[in-house]
């Protein structure tokens, strides 16, 4: 029992690196001996990490996205970019005819996603380039081979823009919790207009799945409630596109 237990405390110690973020203050980098490996802010909540590989791939699975084809997607909150890189791999041979753009309030974010998987995020997680990169000056975008990089707010954004998605991944929180404004009418109407007609969103709740379908069932139809590691996700259709 005594190994068992000291061998619990081994794999549970980890290399940490702290870096200074104007917008979400200290950001710890975490790799874990027994090779889990995550991004914090403010040590409450992981924006990007083994955890959230895992719940990803298990929702984008759940709804067959590698089956599915898109010509533009859009991510509000993109984080250190696990969930871009799955985009990329799941899409695969259709990932040259698919558009990302990822949006994220702050700069250290997008840079660290570009530190773990490349430029294009194609590539397999590399630890040893996040724990040792020196972060940029450059806060405004980043353009790769399909992927666009937009620093910005995310309710600025989907107001500004004139593009339409086949898809809109949603995961933007404030700390532990969905941010605002996912909870807004105004938000959730912005984005029933910048859907394609057979657009949908997939929406992540972490825990507070049923406030959260208040709000959007008055305007989207819920096709599937996923539960992926401990998250709970939406994903949606708007009625008009159900009713078509």
């Amino acid at each position: 029992m005594k190994f068992l237990e000291k061998l619990r405390d081994f794999l549970s110690q980890s290399q940490q690196r702290i870096i200074s973020s104007e917008r979400n203050e200290a950001i710890v980098i975490k790799r874990f001996v027994g090779g889990a490996w995550g991004i914090e802010c403010r040590d409450e909540y992981q924006s990007s990490g083994s955890y959230i590989e895992m719940m990803w791939e298990g929702a984008l699975r759940t709804i067959a996205f590698q089956r599915q084809s898109f010509k533009k997607i859009l991510v509000l909150g993109a984080g250190g970019g696990c969930v871009i890189h799955l985009l990329q791999r799941l899409l695969r041979s259709k990932r040259m005819h698919t558009e990302i753009i990822a949006v994220d309030w702050d700069p250290m974010m997008l840079q660290m996603g570009m530190a773990v998987y490349g430029k294009n995020f194609l590539q397999k997680k590399n630890l040893e380039n996040l724990m040792s990169f020196v972060p940029s000056e450059k806060k405004d975008f980043y353009v790769t081979e399909n992927v666009t990089l937009l620093c910005d707010d995310a309710l600025h954004y989907i107001q500004d823009t004139k593009n339409f998605f086949d898809c809109i991944i949603v995961d933007i929180f404030n700390n532990t919790q969905p941010a605002q404004c996912v909870y807004e009418d105004a938000f959730r109407d912005i984005l029933c207009t910048r859907l394609s007609p057979d657009g949908s969103v997939l929406l992540n709740c972490w825990r507070s799945q049923d406030g959260l379908r208040a709000v959007w069932e008055e305007k989207f139809t819920i096709e599937k409630e996923i539960k992926s590691c401990s998250n709970n996700l939406l994903y949606m259709k708007p009625r008009y596109a159900v009713d078509q």
